[in-house]
């Protein structure tokens, strides 16, 4: 019995430190998972944060890309004009040189002639004056004649020695005063030469200032070709839905002003006939009254022959005359027609606008960025077509209508407004809000609206400007004045 009791009990503590075991195993296998889940939780927030982090990095790059873009596009129409200064201004010291060389000939030979003129009159003074140095004074010469005519000769012939002299000196002051004249000029062109060659050096280390600035943003977006070529996808994209959009509109404009003519065509042709078929009730009218008046006379000769006492004390009844020229009857509505025709003419007039050709005003005052035709990318030396001019001007500028014309149309998301003129179309782009409404007859100088205000790019703005004629993209530079 003792000794089932003593087995009994060492069972039973054996059982006891099982558990004890167990349970301990068990909760430090719990703990070890908690500590795992942890870390796991801990490794995917850290993982979330760097992925934020990154695409944050990402988006950056990318409005520094598009910034870039931008400022190269500047940096490259300044060049532009930097260098029509640089040639510009060598056409003018080129032209200066010519006319300083022309004029230092020219000084040249006017003071060897003084020098010549003065020393042929210092010669015949100076011999005159050892000529007559111990002779008599003029007038005892005069009185020393021995005859009226003699003094009269010799009176005369001081005269013309007076005059000759005094010929002579005037002449010699002359071309004094015009050597003087031609010497300032000459010295005047030098000080403009002078001035031009210091504009010249300013002109060209502001040109070699913007290439250094242009290549340091090429070397920099050469870094991120990658994202640039997704900035390129998406401007193409862009374009595209723009292009298309925009060909829509012009279409249907293009179809409205179809059926908007055809429609006072039929008026006019209405008109016309309504005209036609009043003119022939009017002419049928007038013969009937014609018959009626004829048959009314015969009636009368009748009556005349039967009784003529009868005749004789009936008064005469006064006929109104009747005038058998025709009048074409003035039809109101159609006349109304044709003066709004005129006037639909008058503001859409297509040889009105191809009449301005070289004389419009730009929409926006600032530099053309981007030319019309072929554009080579510094960066990727990629060749785009352009339809139109990009003009970077002040933020949220003001947008003007370059002629007369009728707005046609909007792209809201855009910001583009298109005005007609007739078979041409302007297109103004990049606004952010419009001062215009469509079928709105608008004037030149006409505010359209503003500009955007790029958030990524807050110091500029841009406007892309395109003419259109019969579906076919024209280049405005050579339009604009």
């Amino acid at each position: 019995m003792k000794k089932f009791s003593a087995i009994l009990l060492a069972i039973i503590v054996a059982a006891t430190i099982c558990c004890d075991t167990g349970f301990a195993a068990r909760k430090k296998t719990k703990k070890k998972q908690q500590t795992s889940i942890e870390q796991v939780k801990s490794e995917r927030n850290k993982a979330k944060k760097e992925k934020g982090e990154t695409a944050k990095k990402v988006e950056s790059k990318k409005k520094q890309v598009k910034v870039q873009l931008n400022e190269l596009q500047r940096l490259q129409a300044n060049i532009d004009e930097y260098q029509t200064n640089v040639i510009n201004i060598n056409d003018e010291i080129d032209a200066l040189d010519l006319k300083i060389k022309v004029i230092d000939d020219s000084v040249t030979v006017l003071d060897e002639r003084l020098k010549t003129m003065q020393a042929k009159y210092a010669t015949i003074v100076k011999k005159a004056y050892l000529r007559n140095r111990n002779s008599m004074s003029n007038l005892a010469f005069i009185f020393s004649s021995k005859s009226f005519t003699q003094a009269f000769h010799r009176i005369e012939a001081i005269k013309r020695i007076s005059k000759w002299q005094k010929a002579k000196s005037d002449e010699i002051k002359r071309a004094k005063k015009l050597l003087d004249d031609k010497r300032r000029e000459l010295n005047a062109l030098k000080e403009s030469r002078a001035e031009l060659l210091q504009k010249l050096e300013k002109e060209l280390k502001a040109l070699e200032a913007e290439r250094n600035k242009c290549e340091s943003i090429i070397t920099d977006l050469k870094k991120e070709q990658k994202l640039l070529q997704e900035e390129y996808k998406r401007r193409q994209k862009e374009e595209e839905q723009y292009n298309a959009e925009l060909n829509r509109l012009i279409k249907e404009e293009q179809e409205r002003q179809r059926k908007e003519a055809q429609r006072l065509e039929k008026a006019r042709q209405d008109s016309i006939r309504e005209a036609k078929k009043k003119a022939d009730a009017e002419a049928k009218k007038l013969n009937e009254q014609k018959k009626k008046k004829d048959n009314k006379k015969d009636n009368k000769k009748d009556s005349k022959k039967d009784n003529k006492k009868d005749k004789a004390e009936q008064k005469p009844v006064k006929t109104p005359p009747v005038d058998n020229q025709k009048k074409e009857p003035v039809d109101n509505n159609s006349k109304a027609e044709k003066d709004n025709s005129k006037q639909g003419s008058a503001m859409l007039g297509t040889g009105e606008f191809a009449s301005m050709k070289g004389l419009l005003p730009y929409p926006v005052s600032g530099k053309i960025i981007l030319h019309f035709g072929s554009n080579t990318d510094p960066v990727t030396k990629i060749s785009r077509h352009e339809y139109g001019i990009t003009i970077s001007t002040s933020p949220g500028a003001t947008v003007s209508a370059v002629c007369e014309g009728t707005v046609a149309g909007f792209i809201p998301s855009a910001g583009c407004v298109i005005i007609n003129h007739g078979e041409y179309s302007t297109i103004y782009r990049g606004l952010r809000s419009f001062k215009v409404k469509k079928g709105e007859k608008v004037r030149m100088g006409q505010a359209l609206g503003n500009l955007r205000i790029d958030p990524d790019d807050p110091d500029y703005s841009q406007l892309k400007f395109e003419i259109h004629y019969k579906g076919r993209k024209c280049n405005p530079e050579e339009w604009l004045r």
